[in-house]
């Protein structure tokens, strides 16, 4: 299955759209494109709910809609660079 019904707590989101509550509720004000982390996830027939480590939400709160977010793009670090950068050379020119 493709995304919301992949994701998994812990994953990074970034806010793309939103409005309001798939409970109707009005939501605590999130920012687009900014990246939040997944706390929970709710499934209510073909509609997925998540809840945000970042904001605190009321607990009659059912969470927000998963279609408001997409998955961050995860940037692999490679330091080996900076590491080779630090082993003495000890070729004599």
């Amino acid at each position: 299955m493709a995304w919301p019904h992949d994701a998994y707590v812990g994953q990074k989101v970034v806010c793309i759209k939103f409005g309001q509550c798939w409970c109707g509720c009005i939501p605590p004000l999130l920012i687009l494109n900014a990246v939040y982390t997944i706390k929970s996830i709710e499934y209510c027939f073909d509609q997925v709910g998540i809840e945000l480590i970042e904001i605190s939400t009321p607990t009659d709160h059912a969470g927000y809609s998963a279609g408001w977010f997409r998955p961050a793009q995860e940037k692999k670090t490679d330091i080996s660079i900076f590491t080779a950068m630090l082993t003495p050379n000890l070729e004599k020119v």
